[in-house]
């Protein structure tokens, strides 16, 4: 148990709390768990005033840097622009990943004369459609850029349809196209979302039932993706086994909200992805690519959501002195 606080600290902690009567119990109790910590750095841990006003000021002038603001006027950039920096950007990028491999990548197998040969499964329904099809694609790529762009009711609106259609491409192309587009459309709905979410007070962060939910994300597509593979297996069953069981874990701490969880989940599925993408070009038609892409692209999505609202949460306390 740690040694009581000399009087005068105590009495500056009371009287912080009573200045700090603006902020809700959760934020006063943070703020007031951080600076007796730093009173307890001090030389003579807060003994006498003199002391504590030289290092903290005084409990009003400190309760006033706490005073609630808008996000936007946070002193160091507008915290709105920075989260929507580190969320955006990753998903702009795997947006254009996204649209070249659907594109580019031997996503499918079509039997032609008796032999098989690669295409992208867009081939069918430009035959029905026309060449407008490529707005299927490209339209996440240009959604993500839209937001980081602009941030205001108009993109926010842009991006709602835009989750709301490629959620439905999902449901009505669930047998084959529908598929590739599962990672980026989580992604587009916590473009949208997660400023909303993590702006609802000055000391958000990722709650532990959304890190719940997106580490069972991740181990629902490994459950989706590992049998059907395992059944088609004629190699080295470890080589799905092993990287199945790395993400699983790294599924299972992400509720603890560790910095290199994070890091690993979005690394381990861009390498499940990446080996998907290999063993397809290697082997024309490999139907592998869709378990490896859902499975590596859910696990990015997650771990880089996560993320992202962990450094928001950080850059956070730290613009409100919180250190």
């Amino acid at each position: 148990m740690k040694s009581r606080l000399p009087r005068a600290a105590r009495k500056y902690l009371d009287q912080l709390r009573l200045e700090l009567g603006h902020l809700n119990a959760e934020e006063r109790n943070r703020i007031i768990e951080q600076t007796n910590a730093k009173i307890r750095q001090l030389p003579g841990r807060g003994r006498n005033q003199v002391e504590l006003f030289e290092h903290l000021g005084t409990a009003a002038m400190r309760a006033e840097k706490f005073r609630r603001t808008e996000p936007e006027a946070l002193a160091v950039r507008s915290g709105k622009e920075f989260l929507n920096r580190i969320l955006g950007w990753p998903i702009l990028a795997f947006a254009l990943l996204t649209a070249v491999v659907l594109y580019f990548g031997p996503i499918a197998t079509s039997e032609s004369a008796g032999t098989g040969m690669a295409e992208t499964m867009l081939t069918t329904w430009e035959a029905t459609v026309g060449a407008q099809i490529i707005w299927l694609a490209v339209l996440p790529v240009l959604l993500s850029a839209l937001r980081l762009w602009a941030q205001n009711k108009f993109t926010w609106i842009l991006g709602l349809l835009g989750a709301i259609l490629f959620t439905l491409v999902v449901f009505l192309g669930a047998a084959g196209i529908g598929l590739y587009f599962i990672p980026i459309t989580v992604l587009l709905w916590a473009q949208v979302l997660t400023p909303m979410i993590m702006m609802r007070g000055s000391m958000a962060h990722p709650g532990a039932l959304w890190l719940i939910s997106g580490a069972l994300l991740v181990l629902l597509g490994l459950v989706w993706a590992v049998r059907p593979a395992l059944d088609e297996s004629t190699g080295n069953i470890w080589l799905i086994i092993a990287p199945a069981i790395v993400l699983g874990l790294l599924a299972v701490l992400l509720p603890t909200r560790k910095f290199w969880v994070q890091i690993a989940l979005i690394i381990a599925g861009l390498l499940v992805i990446a080996a998907g993408l290999t063993v397809a070009f290697g082997n024309v038609g490999q139907p592998a690519l869709i378990d490896t892409w859902m499975v590596g692209g859910l696990a990015f999505a997650v771990g880089h959501l996560a993320l992202a609202g962990g450094l928001w949460h950080e850059r956070v306390r730290k613009l409100l002195a919180l250190y």
